[in-house]
């Protein structure tokens, strides 16, 4: 029986059988899964799939609802739930990856406003694309480590301000008892 997988949007792995998709719940010391539907808390389905060591075993009960085939769609599907561990992520700020990603096929999703995830199959990036982020990151690294610099020269110029104050304080009171 055919069980592919895909990777859920928080890049989980699920088990896709017969235009179902399926959260892990379990897996055992013997190598056996169990996989519960992904409607589980939506739609209180209790349909469940049972592997052992990436093979199908079982199908248990009923779905409640119409099959996820929209959900699943053109997406990349896996013969072996491993493959999706074969993901490059790359964490970045600097606004021309960022431009770069947009202009791209590739999936981002925004953490905080600032950070992206790039999440590419290992596969699909090209040298080209890899050295043009590596470059960027590169270029953003540099560019922290000078606004570093920049930080530490502005606090040696308050403390050698507030040296000078103290000491012309100090020789005020002393002028002045």
């Amino acid at each position: 029986t055919e069980i592919s997988f895909i990777r859920s949007q928080k890049k989980n792995a699920q088990l896709v059988f017969r235009n179902y998709i399926y959260n892990k719940k379990l897996t055992q010391a013997n190598g056996q899964t169990t996989w519960r539907c992904a409607d589980v808390l939506k739609l209180r389905c209790k349909a469940v799939v049972i592997t052992r060591d990436g093979h199908f075993i079982d199908a248990r009960r009923q779905h409640n609802h119409e099959s996820h085939a929209s959900r699943i769609g053109q997406r990349q599907l896996y013969k072996v739930e491993q493959e999706l561990e074969e993901y490059i992520e790359i964490c970045t700020s600097n606004p021309k990856i960022s431009q770069y990603l947009g202009s791209s096929n590739i999936i981002v999703t925004a953490k905080d406003g600032k950070d992206c995830k790039l999440f590419l199959p290992a596969a699909e990036a090209t040298e080209i694309e890899m050295q043009a982020l590596v470059d960027a990151a590169e270029e953003e690294l540099d560019e922290e480590e000078r606004h570093a610099e920049e930080r530490i020269r502005d606090r040696q110029r308050v403390g050698r301000w507030r040296t000078e104050e103290a000491k012309h304080r100090s020789l005020l009171k002393s002028e002045h008892p």
